[in-house]
């Protein structure tokens, strides 16, 4: 009887401590920014001219006086604006799960 429990309690502690976990991407409660390594970039325009953005792959159209958010993968863009004979250049940061601001003004 001795050698039963004792094997009973060994396979026991063997069955529990070989337990996987398998953390599913369906039961993923994170928000999205953080699962997909992804930021907001905003375009703030502080002109009275609707500016023409090119930045990572995306055409933007910022109106005078607004600004336009668009969410891209984390990392280090370009950018180029212009409105008429107006131009804009620079760098900016994306990083995860936060928004990055880009001034545009004279």
């Amino acid at each position: 009887m001795k050698n039963l429990i004792a094997i009973l309690t060994l396979m026991s502690i063997i069955g529990l401590s070989s337990c996987i976990v398998d953390f599913d991407d369906d039961n993923w409660n994170g928000p999205a920014c953080e699962y997909n390594y992804t930021g907001t970039v905003c375009f703030v325009n502080y002109t009275d001219r609707d500016i023409f953005v090119r930045t990572a792959g995306v055409n933007i159209d910022v109106w005078a006086y607004s600004d336009q958010c668009v969410i891209l993968p984390d990392g280090f863009y370009s950018f180029y604006g212009n409105a008429g004979i107006h131009r804009w250049e620079g760098n900016y940061d994306v990083f995860v799960c936060e928004e990055s601001r880009v001034y545009l003004d004279y």
